[in-house]
């Protein structure tokens, strides 16, 4: 029954996402990546979105690094490295020419430039983005909280890993 409820909500956030994200929009992925899946650098990572509950007792979407060989993705959830196998959504665009990758330092995510960004949603009335960085010598995409930075994950012993010089996804 959770399962159900996980995919009942990605059938409905990717719906709402299709309509009103303009140039992309998200697909439910548990296989293949879709032909339309927006580029990264590597061609085996993309952009992916994961549903998970227990924040503030309720399901929440993270945005994730979809690797396509192993066919999981890893998201920084309630600051832990979270791996999910299922129940998986991918960004896709029908008009990659629209969307490119823009390096930034946290401190210019700012003002009308913010327009520009691909949203990841909110989280507790904060807007976050999609972004990614090379780190540890692999592309891993995540949250960017304006203010904050490139929020990976928390280590072990509980400090965050947060980066303030990575790229974001910008609409041109």
């Amino acid at each position: 029954m959770f399962v159900a409820t996980i995919f009942l909500i990605l059938v409905i956030t990717a719906i709402n996402s299709t309509s009103a994200c303009g140039p992309y929009y998200w697909k439910i992925c548990d296989g293949a990546v879709p032909d339309d899946a927006v580029l990264t650098e590597d061609t085996t990572i993309f952009v992916s979105r994961v549903c998970a509950g227990g924040h503030h007792d309720r399901m929440s979407c993270y945005t994730a690094t979809y690797n396509s060989i192993d066919m999981t993705s890893t998201a920084n959830v309630n600051r832990h490295r979270d791996i999910f196998y299922k129940n998986r959504m991918i960004l896709c665009t029908s008009n990659p020419e629209l969307l490119r990758w823009e390096f930034v330092n946290i401190e210019s995510l700012t003002g009308d430039f913010l327009n520009k960004v691909v949203s990841a949603g909110s989280l507790d009335g904060t807007d976050r983005y999609v972004g990614k960085v090379f780190h540890e010598n692999e592309w891993k995409i995540s949250t960017v909280e304006p203010g904050k930075g490139l929020l990976i994950w928390a280590n072990e012993d509980g400090t965050d890993v947060v980066v303030t010089d990575f790229q974001v996804l910008v609409i041109q």
